[in-house]
């Protein structure tokens, strides 16, 4: 066997990966190097079918688009610049990923939601929700293919990256009850607007799977205070933890962002396991207004419980509740360094957080 796997990595060497009709092989290592010459440090060889990549013109309903293609593993859809809708819900079969130009507006007005039983990534693109009324991604009824040792189905996640998501009123993620282990969400230099007349959870596992990291960065999550979100920012509840469904750590990292009028005078967070010593939550660099509760942000992340000081790494950020500079709670020695200012935005209640007081935050607004 070792002489078989020595052989292939040999007929490898150049690429690190062989393609032959709809499938191609990957090879991964104990160095987590792409390509090995000792057969030695093979870990697996596996199989994995081809993504199917579509240019899709301006004007097109990617859910038809998507209909032609709802049982293949893997979808790239790489659009134009201009408009599209998105009209029926597809069910689909594997990972997705729509990809917008990255110095023009592709802008996808959804009237259906994606269902998936893999990841899926936004990138560059205009999501229009506003006539939205179900989550934008729901997971389908868990596959047999794939489950892990504790009856989960481990998945890389969702990825949101140089996005703009308008007036959500439903989840941005749903995990139908269904016990999926994520990697991630990542929220990378976006913006979400949320609508909050619906009081539903952005990033919500109710009864069902759970993310190791939720990762959010350089981006801006905002209600109107007209329609100020009342409901949770995260949710677990009645489901699983991470350790529940064979994952190891569970990271929320918040960094270099705003967080406005997001669970008005509400717990955060609601999680089947808080205050564990393999959950960290992270809050750097921000600008935190009218979330949570009133000094209860950071301590709603952990459903409203205070842990212990190594379950939390808190710097450098501004926290604001109507209208003052509020002293945010937690254990002794977790909040450090807190910028006692009431922050001025240009015009917050329509988006544009354009400030000068601080330089912490989305960076796009200083």
């Amino acid at each position: 066997m070792k002489r078989i796997f020595s052989a292939i990595i040999a007929i490898l060497a150049f690429t690190g990966a062989y393609a032959q009709g709809d499938y191609q092989m990957n090879i991964i290592t104990k160095s987590g190097k792409a390509i090995a010459i000792n057969g030695e440090d093979i870990v697996s060889v596996t199989f994995a079918e081809k993504p199917v990549v579509l240019n899709v013109a301006a004007g097109a309903d990617l859910a038809e688009v998507l209909a032609e293609v709802a049982g293949s593993k893997n979808v790239i859809l790489n659009l134009a610049a201009g408009e599209y809708t998105f009209g029926e819900t597809v069910a689909l079969a594997g990972n997705l990923q729509i990809v917008g130009p990255a110095d023009a507006e592709a802008k996808v007005v959804m009237a259906a939601g994606i269902e998936t039983v893999g990841s899926v990534t936004f990138k560059n693109i205009v999501v229009d929700a506003s006539a939205l009324k179900v989550p934008v991604i729901k997971m389908g009824a868990l596959p047999e293919a794939g489950r892990n040792e504790k009856d989960a189905l481990p998945i890389d996640g969702v990825v949101i990256e140089n996005c703009k998501i308008v007036r959500l009123g439903y989840q941005l993620f749903y995990a139908n009850k269904q016990n999926y282990l994520l990697n991630k969400i990542k929220v990378e230099n976006s913006i979400i607007d949320v609508n909050g007349a619906a009081n539903k959870t952005i990033f919500d596992f109710n009864s069902g799977g759970d993310a190791e990291n939720l990762l959010i960065n350089n981006s801006t999550i905002y209600a109107n205070p007209a329609s100020q979100s009342n409901g949770c920012f995260y949710s677990t509840q009645s489901g699983k933890g991470v350790n529940d469904l064979g994952g190891t750590n569970q990271l929320f990292s918040i960094t270099n962002s705003n967080i406005y009028n997001i669970c008005y005078s509400k717990t955060t967070s609601t999680l089947r396991r808080n205050s564990q010593a393999w959950q960290m939550f992270v809050v750097k660099n921000c600008i935190v207004v009218n979330s949570g509760k009133s000094g209860q942000f950071v301590k709603g992340l952990n459903a409203g419980q205070n842990g212990k000081v190594t379950n939390f790494d808190v710097d450098n950020n501004v926290f604001n509740f109507d209208g003052a500079v509020v002293a945010e709670q937690g254990p002794e020695g977790a909040i450090k360094n807190s910028i006692e200012t009431v922050v001025e935005f240009a015009d917050a209640a329509n988006g544009d957080f354009t400030q000068s007081n601080v330089k912490v935050g989305d960076p796009r607004w200083f």
